[in-house]
């Protein structure tokens, strides 16, 4: 009655939710609310931690929540938000429901000390515990580089450090200058800086490499390894989704739904995946892709060119992954994307000499070739679309030629994250009817020497370098 009561007075309430599994295996459901009282205090009440045997769909669980909510007389408008994982049923659920979703940090704390513990540069390979000052045992979660670069093993429950030895957080000077003067001893020191590097980790970048290349010793492969190796040492967490590796189905077929599809005669891949999305019916391979995009603030796609195009795999992974509903709609697309907020390029490399995709150039201009593969997939989906990097012909470039190609791509990936995309024309510049460009627009452009893109050229000669460098 207590609860019932609180409820009652509650204005505005936040949300969380989790599936999870007994220890024999039975399905349940939890939900709680949190809110602050009259009294401007906190509380937090599980309204439910209910045996959820149905599948685990996110059409069900937005059902599910629907009616716990229902069930207690709250009212959805009230709810400011909802925290859950990173789960694709999860996420899918949240958007069904209309509700906003806050990314649990409980998670993502969890993948990162995980990855602190499993053996990556610097950190020891079985996690053990060692004694500390006190004599009581803590983790040893590895070596933490100071500012000035010296380096101590960072100990303290609940708190991880990510960097390898050697490496320098970059945490401002205001801050190291805090903790030198902190009162405390040194192991509390340390419990400091573990503490602010293992949020300053958790808060960075996530990045994916969609890798497309059949040998680990290609130069394909030099350069996704370059990529894994400086982005993780400037605090990213980079996960490699190795395509042939994985042995990854190309081909978009029926067999990527679970059960029967809704029209097996005149079946249609967009729309029934789009079904299978919204009904968390998508095959496993699938879904874990899509995992990884969710995660993802950038995503490079790195293999070697193909008939003036990328490898048939990595296009597979390109049909299936970035399904209608999870990557684009109707109403989500261009610069008003569902991938917005994320960024994505291209890095590969080519069998053709540079001078061979000029304008004069036998291949015909790289921009024009870039269209479809920028334009066409990575923006329609809403991505903000860094520069490519291209590796001009390295099979017939001497050695210090591809050396000098991986030393410009490490300095690149040391301020890649800051980079600004590349332009294109933004969705609201384009009639609701036809998707004509806008007549203001138009004629803004009318006495312009180029035309505004590549593919919206305005029948005037193509801006130069627009698909190759921002600003364009």
């Amino acid at each position: 009655m207590q609860v019932v009561n609180e409820l009652e007075n509650m204005e505005f309430y936040a949300s969380t939710t989790d599936l999870w599994s007994s220890r024999t295996t039975e399905p349940y459901m939890s939900l709680m609310v949190h809110f602050v009282n009259a009294n401007f205090e906190l509380r937090s009440r599980c309204l439910q931690t209910a045996y959820f045997p149905t599948d685990h769909t996110g059409e069900n669980i937005a059902i599910g929540l629907k009616e716990c909510l229902a069930n207690w007389g709250l009212k959805e408008e009230a709810q400011t938000c909802i925290t859950t994982d990173n789960a694709t049923i999860m996420v899918k659920a949240m958007e069904l429901n209309q509700w906003t979703r806050l990314q649990f940090f409980g998670h993502r704390l969890h993948l990162a000390i995980a990855v602190c513990l499993g053996a990556g540069p610097g950190y020891p390979a079985d996690g053990g515990r060692k004694p500390v000052g006190d004599g009581a045992t803590e983790p040893n979660l590895g070596t933490l580089a100071t500012a000035g670069g010296g380096k101590h093993t960072v100990t303290g429950s609940g708190s991880v450090a990510l960097f390898p030895a050697g490496s320098k957080p970059g945490l401002a000077p205001e801050l190291m200058a805090w903790f030198s003067g902190h009162p405390g001893s040194r192991r509390q020191e340390q419990r400091y800086e573990s503490f602010f590097v293992s949020i300053f980790i958790v808060a960075a970048n996530k990045v994916l490499i969609v890798y497309a290349h059949q040998s680990s010793g290609s130069f394909n492969a030099a350069v996704k390894d370059a990529a894994v190796e400086v982005l993780s040492a400037h605090g990213c967490t980079v996960e490699v989704s190795d395509l042939y590796a994985m042995s990854f189905k190309a081909t978009a077929t029926a067999q990527d739904i679970k059960g029967e599809v809704k029209n097996a005669e005149n079946f249609s891949y967009l729309e029934e995946a789009k079904l299978a999305w919204e009904q968390g019916k998508l095959s496993d391979d699938i879904t874990r892709e899509q995992s990884k995009v969710t995660e993802a603030d950038l995503i490079i796609f790195q293999f070697p060119m193909y008939w003036f195009s990328v490898p048939a795999i990595l296009k597979g992974w390109i049909d299936r992954v970035l399904t209608n509903g999870f990557a684009f709609s109707q109403q989500k697309r261009y610069s008003q994307g569902v991938f917005k907020d994320k960024k994505a390029m291209l890095s590969f490399t080519t069998g053709s000499l540079e001078s061979m995709f000029s304008p004069t150039g036998i291949n015909g201009d790289m921009n024009v070739t870039l269209w479809p593969l920028q334009n066409g997939i990575l923006h329609y989906c809403g991505f903000q679309v860094l520069a490519p990097q291209i590796f001009w012909a390295p099979s017939s470039a001497e050695v210090e030629a591809r050396k000098a190609m991986l030393e410009g791509w490490r300095t690149r990936l040391k301020g890649l994250l800051e980079e600004k995309p590349l332009s294109f024309i933004p969705l609201d510049c384009f009639e609701e009817t036809g998707f004509q460009l806008k007549p203001a627009i138009h004629k803004e452009h009318a006495s312009k020497e180029f035309g505004l893109t590549v593919g919206i050229h305005l029948n005037k000669p193509l801006p130069p370098h627009s698909q190759m460098k921002a600003g364009c």
